[in-house]
């Protein structure tokens, strides 16, 4: 595997699984797709409705977002410069495997739900 194709494997695994810690009007630990999502809510309801806190929240999420995408795609560039092609390969499905299995269980904190506090990846979007 080329360290092009592992980094963004690697970085698009961690967006869409791993969790990280954000505020948003409560502490969440959930990927950043999550932080994505609820920036755009936070967002539309500014363009539709206006106000200073409103604004204050979306970009507070914009600059989080913004942040951990770095963060992460720092990360896994990183350990895409790992030896050879055979061995990046294997370190990136492995990480990628593991990531994704335990996405499944609820890993999440998630107080801005509508429906739980704790959820896994199929749940935070409900």
């Amino acid at each position: 595997m080329s360290k092009r194709g592992a980094r963004w494997l690697l970085f698009a695994t961690a967006l869409l699984t791993l969790p990280v810690p954000f505020y948003l009007g409560e502490p969440e630990l959930a990927p950043v797709l999550r932080l994505a999502f609820l920036t755009g809510l936070v967002a539309s309801v500014f363009a539709a409705e206006g106000g200073g806190v409103t604004a204050l929240l979306a970009g507070l999420g914009l600059v989080q977002g913004l942040a951990w995408s770095v963060l992460l795609f720092a990360a896994a560039a990183a350990i895409a410069q790992v030896g050879s092609a055979r061995a990046r390969a294997a370190i990136a499905a492995a990480l990628s495997l593991a990531l994704l299995a335990a996405s499944f269980t609820d890993r999440y904190d998630t107080p801005l739900s509508s429906t739980r506090a704790r959820s896994n990846v199929l749940q935070l979007f409900q």
